[in-house]
This record gives C-alpha cells, sequence and structure tokens, in this order.
C-alpha cells in the first residue's frame, strides 16, 4: 500500500475516533445528564485530539521528506517493546487477580487489566526508543 494512502486512512480513521469521543461526551451532557462522565468524555477527546495531530503532523512531514515509514530500528524496538510487555504483564495480571475485590464488576477489572497492559507496552516502547542501542 501507498505511503500516502495508508496515511490517509489513518488520518480518517483517528480523526472519526475522536469525533466518536466528543459526540459522546455530548451524549452524556445532554441526554444522560451526568456532568462529571461528561467532563471525563471530553477530557480524554480532547487529548486524545492532540496525540492524533501530533501523530499525523508527524506522518505528513515524514511523507514530504519521503521518509520510510518503518525501518529497521523502530520494527525491532516495537518487537522487544512487545516481548518485556508479554513478560511484565504477566506479573500485571497476577497482581489484579490478589486485588480483584477492590473492583465492583469483572468489566472493570479486564478494564483496568487492558490498560495496564498499553501503559507496560508505551513504557517500554518510550525507553527502547530513548535509550540508542537495541540489542
Amino acid at each position: 500500500m501507498k505511503e500516502k494512502t495508508r496515511f490517509m486512512i489513518g488520518a480518517i480513521l483517528l480523526t472519526s475516533i475522536a469525533v466518536c469521543q466528543f459526540s459522546a461526551s455530548l451524549y452524556f451532557l445532554f441526554i444522560i445528564e451526568d456532568r462529571d462522565v461528561a467532563l471525563a468524555w471530553f477530557g480524554v477527546s480532547i487529548l486524545s485530539m492532540l496525540v492524533f495531530a501530533v501523530i499525523l503532523k508527524k506522518g505528513y512531514t515524514d511523507m514530504k521528506q519521503e521518509m520510510p515509514s518503518e525501518d529497521e530500528r523502530s520494527l525491532k524496538i516495537r518487537m522487544f517493546a512487545a516481548g518485556y510487555t508479554y513478560f511484565f504483564s504477566l506479573f500485571w495480571w497476577l497482581a489484579l487477580m490478589f486485588v480483584n475485590d477492590l473492583f465492583a464488576t469483572c468489566e472493570q477489572l479486564i478494564g483496568i487489566g487492558v490498560l495496564g497492559m498499553c501503559v507496560i507496552f508505551g513504557s517500554w516502547w518510550g525507553y527502547l526508543s530513548k535509550r540508542g542501542d537495541v540489542i
């Protein structure tokens, strides 16, 4: 797939996700009338729009400079981050098993678990990309 096509599909997908989050905040504000949840959804939508804007700006400048979107180092960083994430996620789920009484429903426990896995992956990816040398 061409770089421009991948960029456009990504931009449309990320924009639609941000619009859905913003519309969810309006739904909670006007239909459900829960101001706290609406404010939380609005904050998440604004934060995701800012992150998406940074990602799209970097992708657009890379595309204009005709730089490759993937290289060997970024693939290796992602592979190592995924491996470390799998290992540490096992301990994360084990820790959540011990504190599962703190959560009201099973959905909350699964949500916290998946969110923790995302944070673990982002942490390892950031650490490995800033470290410089990848094994």
